[in-house]
């Protein structure tokens, strides 16, 4: 009969419920509570049956007319009057339990969502009594209880599937209604479910042994394994949630919104979890720094600032920074327990070897000194500790850490193979950077001075040596994913002067000399004016603007006024472009036949040869390096970097004009 009820009956026992709860009428108010449940329940048990029958597109759907009408109806019960929330949290609960058992995730996690803001309700409004608080939790305790069994109880692949997307939510609520637990000072609340989660052990998720109707293509061993390493899952995310939680508290210790008892309260609650420095830097730098795991708390602080601000804040301090100085608090507290003589006894190194610690030192120190000067690291540290020294020593830790990492990366890098993904990429950013800034190559092959073999009968090309570049060789191999930017300028602009002495070495390029500015310009229009210039091209070599007193030059050109893309003007009609170089002043460069054929495609006229440094030294010369020498040599490849082509003399290319000093 319950499941024929309309929709205006549903809602109108609702208001009855809350009508009764006005008028303090808790007989009536639970009876018409019963009779609401009774309708879920009915609702739940046919949106199951029909599941079974009903597509996976019109189980979504049906499931979603749950959630928005049903649900919503749940958060207005929250308005009941104090007095009757044990009723409402029970009602909610054991919905939230029969949505679990149906099998509908998006309602079991709407309603984690109302339990939660009831429990905000209570303790924002300060109507949260003992024994309401008591009630909540133990029923909370169940909720989370309930995961784990349905994890534990898991039978097959399917099963332990379903089990865990429903703990994913249950966990990501639960953080939730702790985050509400600390930012409203209830320890009580925070103890007791903090608790319940560290608890939970990878052993717990372990059943005996698997029932039968199971799919046999997982062996039993495999299945226990997955099952187990869920658990370990589970740890390993407590461990950081209560790492996270804590450094939230302390957070707002740190800014007055939690007095030190209040803080202390919620630290010593899983300090267990937190016994050592090696323990702390592990979740710090190996979990949360190292996985980027950085959940739906790394937008709390944010979150927080929009509320204060009616929504309108634009920035707040990044998750990562209140994490930070978290994990020094700590390191000050457990270090101050072993510092004895100015020295942290520690034994083996607490910091987590890896890329994550490199860099820290300096943020550690400052992060320290400011908890130092803020007077709280005497409120975490032991009595009569010399603050100063510690804070040397924790530095000193990290300063090992990075160093320990930065060696064993160099020996890595040493015997890692040059990786061919790495070397074609650098010579593909070698040859475009080249190809984009050599202005004299790209004039020479648009008047087809310059050609590639494409365009020819295919030549016999000899390769002029541009030169030999160091790289670092951790650039060159693939160890880690640190970033090493490499400025290609460094590179590019070497081959490029090389490469002009290569053209003007084997082309007829005159040179002249001139005595001032004004003679130049003189020159550079005579030839304008009596031969077929394509292009003038100033040089580094330039003093100010050679152009600047002349009519003649229009600076401001259009689109289609322009002939080449990087043409910062024009002289007399003629494109002036500026190049490298200082060993001539101007370069005047004259329309003419083919002389340079190369033998590689345009857009790739370089030819590279790579070894590491090691394999390009003699014996004799390996015998004569120190070890350390040796290693140091191991830090670079050689690349030789040649220019494969034919050149085929002809008639003068053009002028370079100097202005003599």
């Amino acid at each position: 009969m319950a499941g024929n009820r309309k929709q205006g009956e549903f809602e109108d026992l609702v208001e009855r419920c809350l009508d009764a709860a006005r008028d303090q009428d808790k007989d009536r108010f639970v009876e018409y509570l019963i009779d609401y449940t009774d309708v879920v329940e009915s609702y739940l048990d046919q949106r199951a049956y029909m599941g079974i029958q009903a597509s996976e597109s019109n189980s979504s759907a049906l499931e979603r007319v749950f959630s928005n009408y049903f649900v919503d109806l749940y958060r207005e019960l929250i308005e009941a009057p104090a007095g009757f929330r044990t009723e409402t949290i029970s009602a909610i609960v054991t919905t939230i339990r029969r949505s679990r058992d149906a099998g509908f995730q998006s309602t079991y996690q709407e309603l984690l969502s109302v339990l939660n803001r009831c429990y905000e309700v209570e303790v924002e409004t300060g109507e949260f009594d003992f024994r309401t608080k008591r009630f909540f939790v133990r029923r909370y305790s169940l909720i989370i209880s309930k995961s784990v069994d349905e994890l534990q109880a898991s039978d097959s692949p399917d099963a332990l599937d379903t089990a865990w997307s429903f703990w994913e939510v249950t966990f990501d609520r639960v953080q939730e209604s702790l985050k509400t637990a600390i930012e409203t000072s209830d320890g009580e609340t925070y103890s007791e479910i903090i608790s319940k989660l560290t608890d939970i052990h990878h052993y717990d998720i372990i059943s005996p042994h698997r029932q039968g109707g199971v799919d046999g293509s997982d062996s039993e061993e495999e299945f226990l394994e997955r099952k187990a390493e869920l658990g370990r899952t589970i740890e390993s995310e407590v461990s950081v949630l209560t790492f996270v939680l804590t450094g939230w508290a302390f957070r707002r210790f740190r800014e007055g919104t939690l007095s030190e008892e209040q803080y202390r309260d919620i630290a010593t609650t899983t300090e267990s979890q937190r016994n050592s420095i090696a323990a702390v830097a592990d979740v710090y730098y190996d979990t949360i720094r190292g996985d980027g795991r950085l959940g739906s708390w790394e937008n709390w602080n944010m979150n927080e600032a929009m509320a204060e601000t009616m929504g309108v804040a634009t920035s707040a301090p990044a998750a990562l920074s209140w994490l930070l100085s978290f994990y020094c608090a700590e390191l000050l507290r457990l270090g101050s327990q072993s510092f004895e003589g100015g020295e942290l006894a520690l034994g083996e190194l607490p910091i987590p070897v890896s890329k994550a610690v490199v860099s820290e030192s300096d943020r550690i120190r400052e992060e320290l000194e400011s908890l130092q000067e803020e007077s709280i690291a005497g409120a975490l540290t032991v009595a009569g500790t010399n603050v100063d020294g510690l804070i040397d020593a924790i530095v000193q830790l990290h300063k090992e850490a990075e160093e320990t990492y930065q060696d064993q990366l160099r020996e890595e890098i040493h015997e890692a193979d040059l990786d061919a993904e790495e070397v074609n990429a650098f010579k593909q950013s070698v040859q475009s950077n080249f190809v984009d800034s050599c202005t004299v190559r790209t004039v020479l092959r648009d008047i087809g001075v310059i050609v590639d073999d494409s365009s020819e009968e295919a030549v016999e090309a000899e390769s002029r040596e541009l030169g030999t570049l160091r790289v670092p060789r951790r650039a060159l191999v693939s160890v880690d994913d640190i970033p090493l930017h490499l400025s290609m300028q460094r590179y590019v602009n070497p081959i490029k002067d090389s490469y002009r002495d290569v053209l003007f070495e084997n082309l007829d390029v005159e040179r002249e000399s001139v005595t001032s500015q004004e003679e130049m310009l003189e020159r550079i229009r005579e030839y304008v004016d009596s031969r077929d210039v394509a292009a003038i091209l100033t040089t580094l070599g330039s003093r100010g603007d050679v152009f600047r007193d002349s009519d003649a030059f229009q600076y401001i050109l259009t689109a289609e006024e322009r002939a080449f893309e990087n043409q910062r003007g024009s002289f007399a009609g003629t494109p002036v472009l500026s190049m490298g170089g200082d060993e001539f002043s101007v370069l005047v460069l004259f329309a003419g036949p083919t002389q340079v054929i190369e033998s590689n495609p345009g857009d790739a006229p370089l030819f590279f040869d790579l070894a590491p440094a090691e394999d390009t030294l003699s014996e004799e010369e390996r015998q004569n390096l120190s070890e350390e020498e040796l290693e140091n040599v191991k830090d670079w490849v050689y690349a030789d970097v040649s220019y494969p082509c034919q050149f085929r003399p002809g008639t003068q290319v053009g002028v370079a004009i100097t202005v003599e000093q």
